[in-house]
C-alpha cells in the first residue's frame, strides 16, 4: 500500500518543505502510539534509501486520528493513500 509523506500548506509555508528524508529531524514529525520499539521512516528513491526516527509533539494510533492534526497545521505525517484520498481536495482546486 503506498504511503506518503504529508503536511498542511499552512506548516509547509511556515517550516519549509524538507528537501532530503535527513531534513525531518528538523520538523515536527506526527508519529504512531503502536511502535513500541520506537518508529522509523523509510525513504528510497533512485535506488538510494534514508531513514529517519521522527520526533514530534504528537503520537497517535492511526491515520484518521492524525489527520485533524495535519491539516491544523501541527506537522508532517507519513499516511496511506487511501486516507490521502479521503482528504485531497478536488482535481483542479487549490487550497
Amino acid at each position: 500500500m503506498p504511503r506518503y509523506l504529508v503536511g498542511s500548506p499552512t506548516y509547509l509555508n511556515k517550516h519549509g518543505r524538507p528537501k532530503h528524508p535527513l531534513h525531518l529531524a528538523q520538523h515536527r514529525c506526527i508519529g504512531y502510539s503502536y511502535a513500541m520499539a520506537g518508529e522509523t521512516w523509510r525513504f528510497t528513491k533512485d535506488g538510494k534509501s534514508a531513514s529517519v526516527r521522527p520526533s514530534g509533539p504528537l503520537r497517535v494510533n492511526n491515520g484518521d486520528a492524525m489527520m485533524p492534526a495535519l491539516i491544523a497545521g501541527t506537522g508532517l505525517g507519513i499516511l496511506p493513500e487511501f486516507i490521502c484520498a479521503r482528504h485531497s481536495p478536488p482535481a483542479g482546486s487549490r487550497d
